[in-house]
Protein backbone atom coordinates (compact mmCIF):
# COMPACT_ATOMS: atom_id res chain seq x y z
CA UNK A 1 0.00 0.00 0.00
CA UNK A 2 2.67 2.23 0.84
CA UNK A 3 4.47 1.89 -2.42
CA UNK A 4 1.08 2.31 -4.91
CA UNK A 5 1.05 5.24 -2.21
CA UNK A 6 3.96 6.92 -3.29
CA UNK A 7 3.80 5.64 -6.99
CA UNK A 8 0.50 7.43 -7.44
CA UNK A 9 2.38 10.92 -5.54
CA UNK A 10 5.00 10.52 -8.17
CA UNK A 11 2.00 10.32 -11.44
CA UNK A 12 0.84 13.93 -9.85
CA UNK A 13 -2.07 12.68 -7.60
CA UNK A 14 -2.61 14.01 -4.58
CA UNK A 15 -2.49 11.41 -1.93
CA UNK A 16 -3.65 10.51 1.92
CA UNK A 17 -3.04 7.09 3.70
CA UNK A 18 -5.15 6.40 7.22
CA UNK A 19 -4.05 3.85 9.65
CA UNK A 20 -3.86 3.40 13.13
CA UNK A 21 -2.13 5.62 15.81
CA UNK A 22 1.68 3.75 16.31
CA UNK A 23 1.68 1.52 13.41
CA UNK A 24 4.63 1.04 11.19
CA UNK A 25 2.92 1.90 7.97
CA UNK A 26 1.99 5.38 9.42
CA UNK A 27 5.65 6.14 10.27
CA UNK A 28 7.15 5.12 6.94
CA UNK A 29 4.46 7.03 5.27
CA UNK A 30 4.68 9.75 7.01
CA UNK A 31 8.81 9.37 6.65
CA UNK A 32 8.28 9.47 2.67
CA UNK A 33 6.83 12.58 3.39
CA UNK A 34 2.72 11.72 2.75
CA UNK A 35 -0.18 13.04 4.51
CA UNK A 36 -1.27 10.58 7.24
CA UNK A 37 -4.58 10.45 9.01
CA UNK A 38 -4.85 8.83 12.38
CA UNK A 39 -8.15 6.51 12.82
CA UNK A 40 -9.02 3.95 15.51
CA UNK A 41 -11.28 1.18 14.01
CA UNK A 42 -13.37 -1.37 16.61
CA UNK A 43 -16.27 -3.11 16.08
CA UNK A 44 -18.20 -3.59 12.72
CA UNK A 45 -21.02 -0.91 14.10
CA UNK A 46 -19.13 2.10 14.91
CA UNK A 47 -21.34 5.22 13.33
CA UNK A 48 -17.73 7.47 15.12
CA UNK A 49 -15.89 5.72 12.43
CA UNK A 50 -18.02 6.10 9.48
CA UNK A 51 -18.82 9.60 10.16
CA UNK A 52 -15.16 10.65 10.18
CA UNK A 53 -14.37 8.93 6.97
CA UNK A 54 -17.40 10.39 5.85
CA UNK A 55 -15.87 13.65 6.70
CA UNK A 56 -12.34 12.77 5.82
CA UNK A 57 -13.72 12.12 2.17
CA UNK A 58 -15.77 15.37 2.38
CA UNK A 59 -13.09 17.28 3.29
CA UNK A 60 -10.29 16.59 1.01
CA UNK A 61 -12.56 15.91 -1.74
CA UNK A 62 -11.34 11.82 -2.25
CA UNK A 63 -12.00 10.19 -5.79
CA UNK A 64 -10.83 6.97 -4.98
CA UNK A 65 -10.88 4.84 -1.57
CA UNK A 66 -8.71 1.79 -1.73
CA UNK A 67 -8.72 -0.41 1.62
CA UNK A 68 -6.99 -2.95 2.64
CA UNK A 69 -9.12 -4.62 5.22
CA UNK A 70 -12.40 -6.36 5.24
CA UNK A 71 -13.33 -4.79 8.42
CA UNK A 72 -12.29 -0.90 7.00
CA UNK A 73 -14.63 -1.92 4.13
CA UNK A 74 -17.65 -2.45 6.26
CA UNK A 75 -16.88 0.24 8.55
CA UNK A 76 -15.34 3.36 6.97
CA UNK A 77 -16.67 2.15 3.12
CA UNK A 78 -20.03 3.42 3.50
CA UNK A 79 -19.13 6.85 4.96
CA UNK A 80 -16.38 7.26 2.31
CA UNK A 81 -19.26 5.69 -0.54
CA UNK A 82 -21.86 8.47 0.96
CA UNK A 83 -18.97 11.33 0.53
CA UNK A 84 -18.94 10.26 -3.08
CA UNK A 85 -16.13 8.77 -3.38
CA UNK A 86 -15.82 5.42 -5.14
CA UNK A 87 -14.89 1.99 -3.07
CA UNK A 88 -12.46 -0.14 -4.26
CA UNK A 89 -10.94 -2.95 -1.45
CA UNK A 90 -7.67 -4.69 -2.55
CA UNK A 91 -7.02 -8.29 -1.32
CA UNK A 92 -3.63 -9.48 -0.62
CA UNK A 93 -4.06 -12.77 0.58
CA UNK A 94 -5.85 -16.23 -0.24
CA UNK A 95 -7.90 -16.33 3.05
CA UNK A 96 -11.81 -16.86 2.29
CA UNK A 97 -14.93 -14.05 2.65
CA UNK A 98 -16.74 -13.82 5.39
CA UNK A 99 -20.39 -15.17 4.55
CA UNK A 100 -22.34 -12.90 6.90
CA UNK A 101 -24.84 -10.29 5.98
CA UNK A 102 -22.45 -8.03 6.83
CA UNK A 103 -20.10 -8.92 4.47
CA UNK A 104 -22.37 -9.44 1.56
CA UNK A 105 -23.60 -6.47 2.05
CA UNK A 106 -20.04 -4.46 1.87
CA UNK A 107 -19.20 -6.39 -1.28
CA UNK A 108 -22.22 -5.89 -3.35
CA UNK A 109 -23.40 -2.25 -1.73
CA UNK A 110 -20.34 -0.83 -0.95
CA UNK A 111 -17.35 -1.53 -3.07
CA UNK A 112 -17.53 -0.47 -6.57
CA UNK A 113 -14.63 -2.97 -7.20
CA UNK A 114 -12.52 -5.45 -6.11
CA UNK A 115 -8.50 -5.75 -6.39
CA UNK A 116 -6.84 -9.25 -6.20
CA UNK A 117 -2.98 -9.01 -5.99
CA UNK A 118 -3.00 -12.83 -7.72
CA UNK A 119 -5.28 -15.68 -9.65
CA UNK A 120 -5.38 -17.73 -6.10
CA UNK A 121 -6.59 -14.54 -4.11
CA UNK A 122 -9.68 -14.24 -6.53
CA UNK A 123 -10.24 -18.22 -6.93
CA UNK A 124 -10.20 -18.33 -3.12
CA UNK A 125 -12.55 -14.98 -3.01
CA UNK A 126 -15.05 -16.56 -5.37
CA UNK A 127 -14.94 -20.30 -4.23
CA UNK A 128 -15.91 -18.95 -0.87
CA UNK A 129 -17.99 -15.98 -1.96
CA UNK A 130 -19.72 -17.18 -4.92
CA UNK A 131 -22.11 -14.52 -4.47
CA UNK A 132 -19.61 -11.69 -5.85
CA UNK A 133 -20.20 -11.12 -9.38
CA UNK A 134 -16.68 -12.41 -11.06
CA UNK A 135 -16.03 -9.61 -13.17
CA UNK A 136 -16.17 -7.12 -10.23
CA UNK A 137 -13.09 -8.69 -9.46
CA UNK A 138 -9.59 -7.62 -11.40
CA UNK A 139 -6.00 -8.67 -10.65
CA UNK A 140 -3.58 -6.49 -10.13
CA UNK A 141 -0.30 -7.90 -9.42
CA UNK A 142 2.11 -6.06 -6.77
CA UNK A 143 4.57 -4.16 -8.22
CA UNK A 144 8.07 -4.22 -7.64
CA UNK A 145 10.75 -1.78 -7.42
CA UNK A 146 13.69 -3.86 -9.21
CA UNK A 147 15.99 -1.83 -8.56
CA UNK A 148 16.38 -2.05 -4.79
CA UNK A 149 17.68 -6.05 -5.12
CA UNK A 150 20.17 -5.58 -7.92
CA UNK A 151 23.06 -4.26 -5.63
CA UNK A 152 25.27 -7.14 -5.80
CA UNK A 153 28.16 -5.03 -3.41
CA UNK A 154 25.71 -5.99 -0.17
CA UNK A 155 25.81 -10.49 -1.13
CA UNK A 156 29.35 -10.57 1.19
CA UNK A 157 27.86 -8.40 4.47
CA UNK A 158 24.76 -9.76 4.73
CA UNK A 159 26.49 -13.21 4.64
CA UNK A 160 29.28 -12.45 6.84
CA UNK A 161 26.64 -10.43 9.38
CA UNK A 162 24.45 -13.73 9.58
CA UNK A 163 27.47 -16.33 9.53
CA UNK A 164 27.03 -17.40 6.27
CA UNK A 165 30.23 -17.89 4.13
CA UNK A 166 30.32 -16.86 0.28
CA UNK A 167 29.51 -20.17 -1.07
CA UNK A 168 27.21 -21.58 1.51
CA UNK A 169 23.80 -21.96 0.41
CA UNK A 170 21.54 -20.03 1.73
CA UNK A 171 17.21 -20.96 1.83
CA UNK A 172 15.34 -18.01 2.34
CA UNK A 173 11.59 -17.10 3.82
CA UNK A 174 10.05 -13.77 4.25
CA UNK A 175 6.39 -13.49 5.77
CA UNK A 176 4.54 -13.49 9.07
CA UNK A 177 5.20 -16.59 11.17
CA UNK A 178 1.86 -18.21 11.20
CA UNK A 179 0.88 -21.65 10.10
CA UNK A 180 -0.37 -20.75 6.90
CA UNK A 181 3.15 -19.66 5.86
CA UNK A 182 4.48 -23.32 6.50
CA UNK A 183 7.27 -22.77 7.39
CA UNK A 184 7.70 -26.04 9.50
CA UNK A 185 8.00 -28.21 5.86
CA UNK A 186 11.72 -27.01 5.55
CA UNK A 187 12.35 -26.23 8.91
CA UNK A 188 11.25 -29.90 10.34
CA UNK A 189 13.79 -30.69 7.06
CA UNK A 190 16.74 -28.76 7.78
CA UNK A 191 18.90 -31.24 9.76
CA UNK A 192 18.32 -33.54 7.03
CA UNK A 193 19.03 -31.58 4.29
CA UNK A 194 22.47 -29.73 5.92
CA UNK A 195 23.72 -33.36 5.47
CA UNK A 196 23.27 -33.61 1.03
CA UNK A 197 24.18 -29.67 1.67
CA UNK A 198 27.01 -29.14 4.15
CA UNK A 199 26.42 -25.44 5.51
CA UNK A 200 23.06 -24.67 4.42
CA UNK A 201 21.38 -22.24 6.15
CA UNK A 202 17.13 -20.93 6.77
CA UNK A 203 17.42 -17.42 7.11
CA UNK A 204 13.33 -16.64 7.88
CA UNK A 205 12.43 -12.92 8.33
CA UNK A 206 9.32 -11.90 10.28
CA UNK A 207 7.56 -12.02 13.30
CA UNK A 208 4.39 -14.56 14.82
CA UNK A 209 2.63 -17.20 16.71
CA UNK A 210 4.68 -19.77 15.27
CA UNK A 211 7.76 -18.54 16.13
CA UNK A 212 9.03 -20.67 19.14
CA UNK A 213 7.46 -23.80 17.72
CA UNK A 214 10.23 -22.96 14.63
CA UNK A 215 13.13 -22.72 16.90
CA UNK A 216 12.42 -25.72 18.78
CA UNK A 217 12.15 -27.93 15.56
CA UNK A 218 15.63 -26.35 14.25
CA UNK A 219 18.95 -27.59 15.07
CA UNK A 220 22.27 -25.81 13.53
CA UNK A 221 21.36 -23.90 10.63
CA UNK A 222 18.26 -21.67 11.25
CA UNK A 223 18.73 -17.78 11.59
CA UNK A 224 15.27 -16.30 13.10
CA UNK A 225 15.88 -12.82 12.16
CA UNK A 226 13.02 -11.29 13.25
CA UNK A 227 11.48 -7.88 11.80
CA UNK A 228 13.47 -6.56 9.44
CA UNK A 229 13.65 -3.84 7.30
CA UNK A 230 16.56 -4.11 4.91
CA UNK A 231 14.81 -7.26 2.77
CA UNK A 232 16.06 -6.09 -0.45
CA UNK A 233 19.53 -6.59 0.91
CA UNK A 234 18.65 -9.77 2.83
CA UNK A 235 17.77 -11.39 -0.55
CA UNK A 236 20.61 -10.74 -2.26
CA UNK A 237 22.89 -12.75 0.37
CA UNK A 238 20.31 -15.72 -0.07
Amino acid sequence: MLSAAVGLRGRGHDVRLACRDGSALGKRAASAGLSVDIVQFRGDLDPATTWHFWRLCRRHRIDLFCLNMDKVLRVAGPGARLAGAAVVPRRGSESPVGGKISHKIAYLKVADGVIANSAATRRTMLGSAPWIPSDKIRIIYNGIDCGRYVDSSVRDRVRSDLGAGPDDPVIGMVGELTSRKNHRAVVSRLTALRKCFPGLQVWIAGEGPEREALAELAGDGLRLLGFRDDIPDLLQGI
